[in-house]
């Protein structure tokens, strides 16, 4: 998969200092149809990726109502001449002057691989739909970063998420789908009523664990298997795995096993305005991980359990008290027999 970042950077590096008039670089990073390049202004620096339109016939009306943000500009232009093609009508998405480069290549990687994985759909509705969410991600950006608790709590679902690909490497990362917990699930991974939850604790802040409502634990005819994963971790700035790091390795594993799995977990990660980069200060050290089997015995508090008029609790389960339903914790990762 062609790293947009990287392909800008050889752009650049061709670049003589000592030019005096503007020169653009080309370098043409998809050749099948549709074909795309990138181009670097060489005194601006300004970067550009061109999509090529030609036989696409958009009205101008439907040219116009491509999402767009201060930062990107979005047009339609003609070239009797753009690189090695003749007669080419290109989309060129302009890096706006004094424009963050990282957020730039972070948008056109988006764009690049949303298009390359989607090949058989229409290009307008691809386009479309990925400049729709960076919009919406620009416009409901957070104010913050996730908090250190939502950090750990990533970092659980994506550790599981991580050794779920490696004890499975000739399985399809069926794991992507698996996943709920970014989508407000109220457990984060189920498949064939089994479900697991997930959750991170850290010694210096509890070692107890919250469960966020009365339908957390339930069992139903939904989920009539249910595990806990709980992570022991330790937090730093120097020492262990980031956010960033463990995104990165997740996304090298499935770049070699299904490339268009990639494209769905980053599209995820837009919807929760998550940029992996931003995460790169809290350091976590995985000291153990022990699962549960959560039975009608396990403690826990279930709707039928609460006085009537009582809902949408929250609570605190105590693991020293949990010993007997301990089961062995790489089991858990059989969600579905590992396919």
């Amino acid at each position: 998969m062609t790293k947009v970042t990287v392909a800008f950077n050889e752009l650049l590096t061709q670049i003589n200092p000592s030019e005096s008039e503007a020169i653009y670089k080309l370098k043409t990073i998809h050749f099948k149809k549709p074909c795309i390049m990138i181009g670097v202004d060489s005194l601006t620096k300004e970067r550009r990726l061109y999509i090529d339109i030609t036989k696409e016939n958009w009205p101008k009306d439907k040219m116009k109502t491509f999402p767009k943000w201060r930062g990107l500009t979005v047009k339609e232009e003609f070239h009797k001449k753009i690189g090695p093609i003749k007669e080419k009508k290109m989309l060129v998405l302009y890096q706006e002057p004094d424009q963050s480069i990282e957020i730039f290549d972070n948008v056109m990687q988006s764009v690049y691989d949303n298009i390359i994985h989607n090949l058989e759909e229409d290009l307008f509705s691809t386009l479309y739909t990925v400049l729709d969410q960076w919009k919406n991600f620009f416009m409901h950006k957070r104010d913050g970063k996730l908090t250190i608790e939502e950090q750990m709590g990533l970092f659980g679902e994506l550790y599981f998420f991580r050794a779920w690909l490696n004890k499975f490497p000739d399985a399809p990362p069926t794991i992507m789908d698996y996943w709920k917990g970014p989508l407000m699930n109220r457990i984060d991974y189920v498949v064939a009523k089994t479900g697991v939850e997930i959750k991170t604790i850290c010694p210096k802040i509890r070692e107890d664990i919250r469960i966020s409502s009365e339908r957390q634990l339930e069992l139903t005819p939904i989920i009539k298997n249910l595990y806990l994963y709980v992570l022991r971790v330790e937090i730093s700035d120097t020492e262990g795995e980031d956010l960033f790091n463990i995104l990165t390795d997740i996304i090298n594993i499935l770049s070699t096993r299904a490339p268009s799995t990639i494209v769905s977990l980053e599209n995820l990660l837009l919807e929760l305005r998550i940029i992996k980069e931003d995460y790169t200060e809290n350091k976590f050290s995985v000291l153990e991980d022990i699962a549960y089997k959560v039975n009608g015995d396990f403690p826990k508090l279930t709707p039928n359990m609460l006085p009537k008029g009582v809902s949408y609790i929250s609570y605190s389960v105590d693991l020293s008290h949990c010993e007997e339903f301990k089961v062995n914790s790489q089991d858990v990762y059989y969600l579905n027999n590992g396919r």
